[in-house]
């Protein structure tokens, strides 16, 4: 009896850790799994890229109109974790961010001059500013009070310890070593001036790496007595220490240096050709994380002693600093005061896997059905390609090829309708029957009262929705909106027209009763359209000055793609005052680069951008949408610039219209979320605990079994 008991107790006991010792998890409260992080993709096709800035998002922003946050340091204490910030005009600002997604406001010690740069040892936060050195006494985080200065240093860039020496760099006075064994002010024991300004310096061991008019190594083995091991006249504002390398960065540069031998350390890296803004970095494993101010986070593999740029974190603002604790950025801007920006552990692939070249024409739209593609092609007319097999797309059909340049398209029943513009034989609207899709056939390539030239197309019930911009006499834009009777499709009637205004449209999408229209100057138009005959406006407002190139609808939100920004979301709940609750900016203010087209799949946006290529976006936390994945823009195979025209998603796969390279096919692995911390049931534990009901039944039931085969034998 003893033996069969130990025998059950140890098979439960092993299922109990098996479920332990496997990786699959769930996360109570998330709608997908953990995953690891993928490696660095080094596939010799250019378009096949994993871009790790998935491995950043963004948790908060604290922006309190305090001051001009220059520098920012982050600390813990017991449980609490504290971001001390010097916020330029507004002094020391202390916030604790033990929660990231929620920082609060504890203390301020605002007479300090202009705050550029603080530090933290045991009870005491050491302030550089524009006039002097301040010693700042936290043992009250509420209360925070001034207890010391020293102002015979001016601009001060860098502050930092080592035992009980306070080492600090500055503009015109080099390096100053303090002693701070009095609980007020420092006292300086020593200056390294040397006729240079220094604005970064790491410490290790007894040297000093520090970085300014030029690189030098210092020695502080007598802090009294500071001597110059080596140097190199080269410029840098950021210095990363690793190992036998350090890493200097300047706003358009970067540069490795081997300091294997600190008396004669040797460039072996040089960039200058890095077009942008780079004021701070941090190194973690192979990755450089650089802050940009031109673009957010840009990731650099530096696994080969060489920089190169792998991903990017969009963010587009005027950055000071940031500084790293446990797996978070702690990021101040002089517009968006501080972010809180987290590197989790997953990674978001997006993959080329077919390529349909399209023979000559320009394509421009694509509508997928049944493991058929139907292209709008702007030369070639009508395409359709059997992609069942993304990877190897294969055209099955083209009727009339070269009449008719076609811009929009959408499918309805067997039937396939056509915006067509006015460069082919017979502008309007052209519609083929494809009951038997590989021998389309042409019902009507219609002129006259409905014929014109259209832009944007879509349909509902049984009527058709056109709009039509063009060039009045008079050098401006007129939009009209016609709707078509399409039952007989030999008998097309128009039920009403529309003058809309004095812009060129940009985009048209219907969303059960309602149509929603965009346009180049940011109008946009929402109609009730349950009585085609008689549609009546909702809403005709100004959303965005720089236009609005396309726009998909979602639950109670409107997504915009912008051409001057990138993404903007509106609720649209209560229809006639759309309400903006999220902004992702992609590009500078430039019309010609930005959001292009847009798509909602899954809890993601999918944006075309003309200068960052395929964006996917995370759009779980609305007020905070965050890039997770990238598919590069980078040179077509015709050898010019890749640009997309339109984009569509079906389940993981995206078709990309890109104009005179045809159809391109990408492949998306989807997002696994962060860690969420709350409790977790892993899969295997999960099995394990639904399969112990079911073993003790059986255990019961031969037990059962035993005792009356006994009774027999009995």
């Amino acid at each position: 009896m003893k033996s069969k008991r130990f025998w059950m107790v140890s098979f439960l006991m092993g299922l109990f850790l098996f479920a332990f010792a496997t990786d699959s998890s769930r996360v109570i409260g998330t709608q997908q799994e953990q995953g690891k992080a993928e490696p660095i993709n080094n596939s010799k096709d250019a378009y096949c890229r994993i871009n790790p800035s998935s491995n950043c998002h963004l948790l908060s922003q604290y922006d309190q109109n305090y001051g001009f946050p220059q520098s920012i340091y982050v600390k813990q204490k017991l449980f609490r974790t504290f971001a001390y910030v010097a916020s330029g005009m507004g002094g020391l600002l202390i916030l604790d961010v033990t929660n990231p997604q929620k920082p609060k406001k504890v203390g301020i010690c605002d007479d300090l001059d202009f705050a550029r740069t603080v530090f933290v040892k045991r009870n005491k936060a050491y302030v550089g500013s524009i006039n002097g050195l301040f010693t700042v006494d936290l043992t009250f985080p509420k209360a925070p009070k001034l207890v010391g200065n020293y102002s015979e240093l001016r601009f001060i860039n860098k502050i930092c310890a080592k035992d009980d020496s306070l080492i600090v760099s500055s503009d015109y006075n080099g390096l100053s070593i303090f002693n701070i064994k009095k609980k007020t002010s420092p006292t300086l024991v020593a200056t390294f001036n040397n006729y240079s300004s220094y604005y970064d310096f790491e410490i290790r061991d007894n040297l000093i790496f520090a970085v300014g008019g030029q690189f030098v190594i210092l020695n502080i083995t007598d802090v009294t007595n500071i001597s110059k091991v080596s140097g190199i006249d080269v410029y840098a504002s950021r210095i990363i220490l690793d190992e036998n390398l350090v890493y200097l960065l300047n706003h358009q540069s970067l540069v490795i240096i081997n300091i294997s031998n600190t008396s004669d350390p040797k460039i072996i890296f040089n960039s200058l050709d890095y077009n942008s803004d780079i004021i701070d970095a941090f190194k973690k494993g192979d990755i450089l994380y650089a802050l940009d101010c031109k673009l957010g986070i840009v990731l650099f593999n530096t696994s080969s002693n060489t920089i190169t740029k792998i991903g990017t974190f969009y963010m587009l603002d005027n950055f000071n600093d940031f500084s790293y604790c446990n797996g978070r950025f702690y990021i101040t801007s002089e517009y968006s005061g501080i972010r809180i920006v987290e590197i989790g552990s997953n990674s978001t692939e997006l993959q080329w896997i077919g390529y349909f070249k399209n023979g000559g024409g320009y394509t421009e739209d694509v509508f997928i059905k049944d493991g058929l593609a139907f292209i709008a092609n702007g030369l070639n007319g009508l395409q359709i390609l059997d992609v069942s097999n993304p990877f190897k797309p294969k055209l099955i059909a083209n009727p009339n090829p070269f009449e008719g340049s076609f811009d929009s398209i959408v499918l309805k029943d067997e039937l396939v309708f056509l915006a067509n513009k006015d460069i082919g034989t017979t502008p309007g609207i052209t519609v083929f029957n494809i009951s038997n899709p590989r021998k389309p056939e042409k019902l009507v390539s219609s002129g006259g009262v409905y014929g014109q030239s259209f832009n944007q197309l879509e349909v509902k019930g049984d009527c058709l929705f056109l709009v039509k911009s063009w060039m009045s006499m008079f050098l401006s834009y007129v939009t009209y909106l016609k709707i078509i009777k399409i039952s007989d499709i030999n008998n097309l009637t128009v039920v009403s027209e529309i003058f809309l205004g004095e812009f060129y449209v940009q985009a048209m999408t219907i969303k059960n009763d309602t149509l929603f229209i965009t346009s180049n100057e940011g109008d946009f138009f929402a109609f009730n359209i349950s009585n085609p005959s008689k549609i009546e406006e909702i809403v005709h407002c100004k959303l965005s000055a720089g236009g609005m190139r396309d726009i998909v609808i979602e639950g109670n939100y409107a997504f915009f793609a912008c051409p001057d920004f990138g993404l903007r979301i509106f609720d649209i709940q209560n229809l006639s005052k759309p309400v903006e609750v999220g902004t992702l900016k992609t590009t500078e203010e430039d019309y010609f680069s930005g959001g292009g087209w847009i798509q909602f799949s899954n809890g993601y946006v999918f944006l075309t951008d003309i200068t960052q290529g395929l964006l996917v976006i995370d759009v779980s936390n609305i007020q905070y949408p965050r890039i997770v994945g990238q598919f590069q823009n980078v040179p077509s195979k015709k050898g010019s610039q890749l640009i997309l025209q339109d984009i569509l998603v079906k389940e993981n796969i995206i078709y990309l219209s890109a104009g005179l390279d045809g159809l391109i096919i990408v492949s998306f692995n989807g997002l696994v979320p962060p860690v969420v911390r709350r409790i977790i049931i892993r899969r295997s534990l999960y099995i394990s605990l639904t399969m112990i009901p079911a073993i003790v039944a059986i255990i019961i039931y031969k037990r059962k079994k035993n005792g009356k085969k006994r009774k027999n034998n009995d």
